[in-house]
C-alpha cells in the first residue's frame, strides 16, 4: 500500500444543468453539427487518466465520483474524508455565459480557507498545466474569487483540496480539446507530475 491516498473526483453528471457547451458549429471527435458537449465528457476521461497516470507513480487512489450521474458534493467530500486521503483533486472545464465568447484559460481554484498546503499544491498543479496547454494562465484563485460561492468539495474536505478548470467550454478554441484524448491525458500528466512534486514522488512516464 502506497503511503499517500489521492481522492479523485470528476465533478457533475452528464445531466447536470449547465455543464455544457453551446451547440458546436461542426463535426468534433464524432459529435455531430450543432450538438453539445458535456462537460463530464472531459471530466471523467481526464480523472480516469489521472488516476491511471497516479497508481503508475505508486500512489493509491479513491475516485470519488464514478460514472456519469451526478454524484452529490456532500456524498463525494464525506468519501475522501472517510478514507482520510491526503489530497482532493477535482477535473473540470470552464464557462463564462453559455455561449459563445473570447474568455479563456486555466486557473486552478482553492477554497477561501485554504490552507498554506492548499496553496502549495494549487500553484504546483497550475504552473504544470498552463506549461503543459500553453494557455493563458488566469492563476490561482479562491472560490469567491472565482465565483462568488463557497465550493463544498474544497471547504468540507479535511486535505488539501483543489479544483482545476483546464479552459472555456464556451470558447471555440477551447471547447475543440474537450473531447481530445492526447488533450485529456496531457491534462492528467501534468497534474500527476506536479502531485509527484508536492509529495517529493519520482515521476514515472508512461511507456
Amino acid at each position: 500500500m502506497s503511503k499517500y491516498l489521492i481522492a479523485v473526483d470528476s465533478g457533475h453528471g452528464m445531466q447536470t444543468a449547465g455543464k455544457r457547451t453551446p451547440a458546436i458549429p461542426k463535426v468534433w471527435f464524432g459529435k455531430k453539427k450543432g450538438s453539445i458537449i458535456h462537460e463530464k465528457e472531459f471530466n471523467k476521461p481526464t480523472a480516469e487518466f489521472l488516476i491511471e497516470a497516479l497508481k503508475r507513480c505508486g500512489f493509491d487512489t479513491i475516485n470519488v465520483s464514478p460514472g456519469t450521474v451526478d454524484i452529490s458534493l456532500k456524498e463525494r467530500y464525506t468519501k475522501a474524508n472517510n478514507v482520510n486521503a491526503d489530497i482532493f483533486v477535482s477535473k473540470h472545464y470552464n464557462s463564462q455565459d453559455n455561449k459563445w465568447g473570447d474568455e479563456n484559460g486555466i486557473e486552478t481554484i482553492i477554497s477561501q480557507y485554504a490552507s498554506d498546503k492548499t496553496k502549495r499544491l494549487a500553484k504546483l498543479v497550475q504552473k504544470e498545466l498552463v506549461k503543459a496547454h500553453k494557455r493563458r494562465d488566469r492563476g490561482v484563485k479562491t472560490d469567491i474569487e472565482s465565483s462568488g460561492f463557497n465550493i463544498a468539495v474544497l471547504r468540507n474536505t479535511k486535505m488539501p483540496a483543489i479544483l482545476t478548470e483546464s479552459g472555456f467550454m464556451d470558447n471555440l478554441e477551447e471547447a475543440k480539446t474537450m473531447l481530445d484524448p492526447a488533450f485529456q491525458k496531457k491534462d492528467a500528466e501534468a497534474t500527476c507530475v506536479a502531485i509527484c512534486k508536492y509529495f517529493n514522488v519520482k515521476y514515472v512516464k508512461p511507456l
